[in-house]
């Protein structure tokens, strides 16, 4: 047996001895940057895509315990595993159990040594089903706040350079992103900050007299620009908060455990009398089974008040 520490993992239930691992995973960041500002926005897209590269050996185990198996058989196995080339569960040393397709493989072996066959291969993630997604086509609250702060930006430029306040333009990208982030707003709600802000431009723009000034035109242009993302926003905003969403369960869950999940764990136990309703056939909310499909709402929509 090769010298030095093994961590003992597998492959659809084949045995492997890891020597070394590599693993890469993080987040996808995309950054909007703006003309005549410093720095950029950061916008979170979601989790990547776990990849891991490991080292690892076929070893004989006979020679190390009685009854573990021939490595050679071991490494058939694995190599059909491979060409078959369906998703199959790593258990890694140290991460846990991941579904993964192998994308490179190699090996090799000399026989100068004990019994073995040194190999390498990268796993990668693979998620079939997506967790969650909604049913239906519609616009996002989160690109329309986006497009929101982005016309502010540009307005709020146009304003610093003739010396005027920019407060209000920079107020209207702060309601658009709270729209997207407050559970607790209503459809209601929202028209009415969006009706009152919009009323608050035209009035600005009245004091900007940019009717009578053609060098203020481009000021008109931005500040109509935000107005119609504005109004985007809040309709996204109605769109989505009454929507029905379909969640994919791809693993065993109390259901409790899905709801704190989705919603986040202060609507946790809400959220879960929510679903209950939702979704009748549930028989036993300690563990829905993977493969199961559930109704929930929306995150936008707030949580409904049950009387005790």
């Amino acid at each position: 047996m090769p010298p030095g520490f093994t961590f003992e993992a597998s492959y659809d239930g084949i045995r492997i001895d890891v020597v070394s691992s590599n693993i890469r995973h993080g987040r996808t960041v995309v950054a909007h940057q703006f003309p005549k500002r410093d720095g950029a926005t950061n916008e979170d897209m979601g989790r990547e895509q776990f990849v891991c590269t490991l080292q690892f050996l076929f070893i004989d185990h006979r020679f190390v315990a009685e009854g573990e198996g021939n490595y050679l058989d071991r490494f058939l196995t694995f190599d059909i595993a491979v060409n078959d080339g369906k998703p199959r569960v790593l258990v890694h040393p140290y991460v846990g159990a991941v579904r993964c397709n192998i994308s490179d493989f190699s090996h090799d072996a000399d026989g100068s040594s004990a019994p073995v066959i040194n190999a390498s291969a990268t796993f990668r993630e693979e998620i079939t089903l997506p967790p969650v997604f909604e049913a239906g086509a519609g616009a996002q609250t989160r690109a329309s706040a986006q497009d929101v702060r982005a016309e502010s930006i540009q307005a709020e430029a146009s304003l610093d350079e003739i010396g005027f306040d920019p407060s209000l333009v920079q107020f209207a990208a702060i309601e658009a992103d709270r729209w997207e982030a407050d559970p607790d707003l209503s459809a209601r709600e929202v028209q009415l900050q969006m009706a009152v802000i919009n009323q608050n431009l035209n009035r600005e723009l009245d004091a900007l007299d940019v009717a009578t000034d053609l060098s203020r035109h481009p000021i008109h242009k931005q500040y109509t620009r935000l107005q119609h993302s504005l109004r985007r926003a809040a309709e996204a905003f109605t769109t989505t908060t009454t929507r029905i969403v379909q969640i994919n369960v791809l693993e065993p869950l109390p259901l409790r455990v899905i709801a704190a999940r989705f919603y986040g764990a202060e609507q946790a136990e809400r959220r879960f009398r929510e679903m209950r309703e939702l979704n009748p056939a549930i028989r036993n909310p300690a563990i829905i089974p993977a493969g199961s499909t559930l109704k929930a709402y929306s995150r936008g929509t707030a949580p409904r008040r049950f009387v005790q």
